[in-house]
């Protein structure tokens, strides 16, 4: 386990210039000091501002550094492909911008909104009202998925944010299930 600790510097906390064997005076903490062994104060004589040591706590294990490594990574790929689509030929052009106007217009939300309603709560009227041919359900639920697949392409071509997001994971599930 590692033990590494910061100094934190506290404005108003004045330390003494003189010399001292504790690191008060010296401008750094000697190694027998509190402050050296991270459980105390310490001395900027040079701007004359005391400090508190603040220890961090140790990794309890390896596995938090490697998943700590694997994010970085991860949120650095994420960030070239955004990075990639904005700067991006047709992320500018004028069919994208009103691809993207359309897509955050109110009119293509209700559509939307009647096509998740139509996916939760179609199938269980279905069966309420006892109708015995499948076929129109199926064409409308085909329909519905065609319509959150659309979405889900068209999002991720035209909003930059949007790829490799939460939001974008939430939207491939719901549209698989």
């Amino acid at each position: 386990a590692s033990d590494a600790s910061t100094m934190v510097v506290v404005p108003g906390l004045a330390c003494s210039t003189g010399a001292s064997t504790s690191g008060w005076g010296s401008g750094r903490p000697s190694t027998t000091s509190a402050a050296w062994q991270g459980g105390g104060q310490g001395c900027d004589a040079q701007h004359g501002r005391a400090s508190v040591a603040a220890t961090k706590p140790p990794l309890l294990a390896s596995t938090a550094t490697i998943t700590a490594s694997q994010q970085l990574r991860v949120g650095h790929r994420r960030a070239q492909l955004r990075a990639a689509i904005a700067h991006s030929s047709w992320y500018r052009s004028p069919v994208a911008d009103r691809l993207r106007t359309f897509l955050a217009g109110k009119s293509f939300a209700l559509i939307m909104v009647l096509a998740l309603i139509l996916a939760l709560f179609l199938p269980d009227l279905w069966i309420l009202f006892g109708v015995n041919s499948n076929l129109v359900i199926d064409m409308i639920l085909t329909l519905v998925m065609v319509l959150f697949t659309l979405e889900l392409v068209l999002l991720s071509a035209v909003e930059a944010p949007y790829a490799l997001s939460f939001f974008q994971l939430m939207d491939v599930i719901g549209t698989l299930s």
